[in-house]
């Protein structure tokens, strides 16, 4: 296969990277010395105000500027405008001797603030705590609780995984409970197996702003694996977004946790077909993967594929493995399923090209003019030029 032939494709399934959701209002403080606010989201634009480490602010909304970074809307006391959302750090009223229930399925109690501190309990959903200590540097909460239960036993829990009663009130004793088997927990890489139908977790919008928050962050940062645990907190929330399961399920793709994204996919089956894009998409990032589970989940998402993306998909894991006739049928049907797609309409250019139908794959590129990409305009006419001397 001729390599510049694939270009046009590989944008198309490299397009998929994972975009902030839009944030509810929230007070917020800055992680930097000192911030500028400026008139619209990106350096471009002129500073219209600073925001002080420890001043506190309130955010209005989120943007994603076409650098792929995101800028919040912040509201000033004198001046509105948009911080880079780097620096942005959610803040949260004081916990002190307040009452927080557990709201994933388990989630663990470490023996310091950290991710590699010691595990000294697991504590299922429901459980209650009293937050004993929130640290904080200039304002900005730091996201450990201190907790104690109700016998005695204490540690770290990551705040985002529980929700804080507004008062504290006396603890009841808690029933013993006991695992049937070692269990993972919220804050690892591990999540429990969920069942179809399975009852969400209630989350209140400043938890979810957090969450979503937190996850960009870690995403932009590098730190997938902890940009993944936020969003799976989130999946098993009530009214999660859908673009959060799209993330979720393209970070999924990425480290091949097939079990789990059936697990979503399952839950919630309104939004299978672009879910199961999302996961391909990031499968594919490893460039030549085994077909295996991915030809799997494709293919039994296939019929319910009204846009034509996992057909797509499918024409693209196939023709990695050079075999052409299988990933012409299925492009040909992504093509079929939405005519106004030009990344489609290439696929199926190019794979009629591999497969010797030039007068067709040339029909095929001078259609893909007639769309608004400017690089699909490029490849499509460097691939006429080819097979005119073919033909």
């Amino acid at each position: 296969m001729k390599p510049q032939i694939l270009a046009a494709s590989l944008a198309l399934v490299a397009s998929l990277t994972v975009n902030p959701v839009a944030a509810e209002t929230f007070d917020a403080t800055t992680s930097a010395h000192m911030l500028n606010v400026r008139s619209g989201p990106g350096t471009n634009h002129s500073i219209v105000g600073v925001i002080r480490q420890g001043d506190r602010v309130q955010v209005q909304g989120a943007h994603t500027a076409t650098s792929g970074n995101t800028w919040y809307r912040v509201h000033l006391e004198d001046a509105s405008g948009y911080a880079s959302g780097r620096y942005i750090e959610p803040l949260e009223e004081s916990k002190l001797g307040q009452m927080a229930t557990v709201t994933p399925h388990y989630l663990n109690m470490r023996s310091a603030p950290s991710a590699n501190a010691a595990v000294v309990d697991v504590l299922p959903r429901g459980t209650r705590l009293e937050v004993v200590q929130q640290r904080a540097v200039n304002g900005a909460p730091q996201p450990w609780l201190e907790v104690s239960r109700s016998d005695g036993r204490s540690g770290f829990v990551y705040a985002a995984y529980v929700n804080v009663e507004k008062s504290a009130a006396a603890m009841a004793p808690e029933k013993p409970t006991v695992a049937e088997a070692p269990a993972p927990a919220a804050d690892s890489t591990v999540i429990t197996t969920q069942e179809q139908g399975a009852t969400l977790a209630p989350i209140n919008p400043r938890q979810r702003v957090r969450l979503l928050v937190l996850a960009d962050q870690a995403y932009t940062e590098g730190r997938l694996h902890e940009s993944m645990e936020h969003y799976e907190t989130i999946a098993w929330s009530e009214e999660a977004p859908r673009q959060a399961l799209v993330n979720l399920l393209y970070l999924y793709g990425r480290f091949h946790y097939h079990h789990r994204a059936e697990e979503v996919l399952q839950q919630y089956p309104d939004h299978t077909s672009a879910l199961a894009y999302a996961y391909g998409a990031g499968y594919l990032e490893d460039g030549r993967p085994p077909l295996g589970d991915l030809e799997e989940m494709l293919l039994s998402y296939r019929d319910n594929d009204r846009h034509g993306t996992v057909h797509f998909l499918l024409g693209f894991l196939y023709e990695r493995h050079t075999q052409h006739e299988q990933a012409l049928a299925y492009y040909r049907s992504a093509y079929l399923r939405d005519r106004s797609n030009g990344h489609f309409a290439y696929a199926y250019a190019r794979s009629s090209e591999l497969t010797g139908t030039y007068q067709r794959a040339h029909s095929l590129y001078a259609e893909v003019l007639q769309y608004g990409d400017q690089d699909l305009h490029h490849h499509a006419r460097s691939r006429m030029q080819v097979l005119a001397q073919i033909y």
